[in-house]
């Protein structure tokens, strides 16, 4: 199939790639969205959520094809329109997949306890992506170091020293006591 692709004329190339039923990858060079029809975006979306990307502004504020994206990939959020990062239900659907998709997520849902306690028992990350409030909560500190002791690296200061969640982080791994405070 490669050597059948090296053959083929670069107006071929382009005309695939515009071609919304095309299952070939796109590329990242792409000027328009190819997406453009919904049915298509769908279909695109549920294969690889990160396609949000290519589709048009109107359907990246569609909820349905945001869905289908985040929960194929939660990072798709990224992709999704300012409304949408701001719903509650689609940003809690892509931490649900992916808990890295919290960072794309508007500043109050990062501010959320449940959307970032979703996030953190995801992926113990996630909690760089919290707010500095939530950074600051005993129990949310306590589930991402659960997830990964490391997590304890974007814990608040004052948790960093509290005896509970430093062991908590270094129960299955020593290396995050590095990150406990000196105090």
């Amino acid at each position: 199939m490669e050597a059948e692709r090296s053959g083929s004329e670069p107006d071929d190339d382009e005309s695939q790639r515009s071609d919304p039923n095309n299952d070939e990858e796109l590329s990242e060079e792409s000027e328009d969205p190819p997406y453009l029809d919904r049915e298509a975006a769908l279909k695109a979306v549920k294969k690889d959520g990160l396609r949000l990307e290519f589709v048009s502004e109107e359907l990246q504020g569609d909820q349905e094809v945001v869905l289908e994206a985040v929960w194929e990939c939660g990072e798709a959020l990224q992709y999704a329109n300012e409304d949408l990062r701001a719903d509650k239900e689609v940003v809690l659907d892509a931490v649900r997949e992916s808990g890295a998709a919290l960072q794309f997520a508007s500043d109050e849902l990062r501010a959320d306890k449940e959307v970032v306690l979703v996030a953190v028992r995801e992926s113990g990350y996630a909690l760089a992506h919290a707010s500095d409030t939530l950074r600051a909560d005993k129990d949310v500190v306590l589930e991402a170091v659960r997830k990964n002791g490391f997590a304890l690296d974007y814990a608040s200061g004052s948790l960093r020293r509290d005896k509970e969640v430093v062991l908590e982080a270094v129960r299955r791994y020593g290396l995050p006591l590095q990150y406990a405070s000196d105090n």
